[in-house]
C-alpha cells in the first residue's frame, strides 16, 4: 500500500507543480496538498473533467482517504525546489 500511496503523491505533486513558479502558486500548491492530505472528502470541482476520467471521484477519495490513514495529516509542508517536502 506504502509504495502505490507514494507513487499516488508524487504523480498528484506532478500536478501541482506544473503551475509553480512563483510565491503565490507555491502557496496554492501548499494548500492543495495540504487539502488532499487532509483526509477529508475532496469534490469534482476541485480537479479538470479530464482527471476525473482517469481516476473516478470515488476512487480518488478512497485513494487519499487510505493515504492519510496510512501516514496521518500533514503537519508541514515546506518547498524544497520543485518538490515539497511534507512532515506527517
Amino acid at each position: 500500500m506504502w509504495a502505490f500511496a507514494r507513487k499516488f503523491l508524487i504523480v498528484i505533486a506532478g500536478i501541482v507543480v506544473m503551475g509553480a513558479g512563483s510565491q503565490a502558486a507555491e502557496t496554492e500548491d501548499i494548500e492543495m496538498l495540504t487539502l488532499l492530505l487532509s483526509g477529508k472528502p475532496v469534490v469534482a470541482s476541485q480537479f479538470s473533467a479530464q482527471f476525473l476520467n482517469v481516476v473516478p471521484l470515488d476512487q480518488l477519495n478512497t485513494i487519499l482517504g487510505n493515504i492519510a490513514d496510512e501516514i496521518g495529516a500533514p503537519v508541514q509542508i515546506i518547498a524544497s525546489g520543485e518538490e515539497y517536502e511534507v512532515t506527517t
